[in-house]
């Protein structure tokens, strides 16, 4: 039914593209392929050869179709993406700060938002770029084509950061577990500059952005069978509850339900009896 192929950057732009996926979907029969898209602290750019292969939802229940390119921002919730066509998509993952520093994107209107890309940006050589890579005859070359208009893109723009990129490491190197008052004192701004420089170029207000780097965390170590209490203690969750409470907020769902295959979250929560 899918088929991924997936592709790193190079050099020049691996700071701002995380990767890259090159998505076949086939024999959809009478199925409904469903997607889960957790709160990753990432963007993107979809680029699809046929209208209506996917469909995002904007509630529950409620999906629209998306447009042939479409991009998306920062994700505070959980989305689900409805495959219903066969077909071909293309998908550019950038780091936080990624979509700001290539097309100078206002970031804070782009969370939980999908929206048509040649809307936003340079509808012409957009355009151009999806024509290219679905005329091509393999991923890598499709991806090369992206590659090149990324690039072009970055070395005609390249919006100052004002050390929103140093600042994302920091938090990225912590795990998400640091002050951001610290953060604001080092770069030398009041806090309430500080957070609205971040909201425009990272997406999100730092707090949250930090929440979602530490579930992220806490997410990779849960996958890595890491015991519960090293989980705490390394994202910086002040207790049990504390984790749960993050875990519902972007899944939906506890760690017990979300991991039901790992014991020992099993027996942890069980035996402490936390109430879900």
């Amino acid at each position: 039914m899918f088929e991924f192929k997936l592709y790193y950057p190079s050099a020049l732009l691996q700071k701002y593209v995380q990767y890259y996926v090159v998505t076949t979907i086939s024999e959809l029969k009478n199925e409904l392929a469903v997607q889960e898209i957790l709160p990753m602290a990432l963007s993107g750019i979809h680029f699809m050869n046929i209208p209506g292969i996917v469909h995002f939802n904007h509630s529950e229940k409620e999906f629209d179709p998306a447009p042939l390119i479409s991009m998306i921002g920062q994700l505070t919730t959980k989305r689900l993406n409805k495959f219903l066509l066969q077909g071909n998509i293309i998908t550019a993952i950038f780091s936080s700060f990624g979509l700001f520093k290539i097309w100078g994107i206002q970031m804070s209107h782009m969370s939980n938002t999908v929206c048509n890309a040649l809307d936003i940006l340079n509808a012409a050589g957009l355009k151009s770029c999806w024509e290219q890579m679905f005329e091509t005859l393999s991923s890598e070359q499709s991806i090369r084509i992206l590659e090149n208009f990324l690039l072009s893109n970055l070395e005609k723009n390249d919006f100052e950061l004002r050390k929103m990129d140093k600042i994302v490491d920091c938090i990225n190197a912590s795990k998400g577990n640091i002050n951001i008052d610290w953060l604001a004192h080092e770069s030398n701004m009041s806090l309430k500059t500080f957070e609205r420089h971040f909201s425009e170029k990272i997406g999100l207000p730092p707090k949250v952005f930090t929440r979602i780097i530490r579930f992220s965390n806490a997410m990779k170590m849960l996958q890595m069978k890491k015991g519960t209490f090293e989980i705490l203690e390394v994202c910086g969750y002040t207790d049990q509850s504390h984790l749960i409470k993050d875990f519902k907020a972007f899944t939906g769902k506890s760690p017990r339900q979300y991991y039901p295959g790992l014991q020992e979250m099993l027996s942890f929560f069980m035996e402490h009896s936390i109430k879900e």
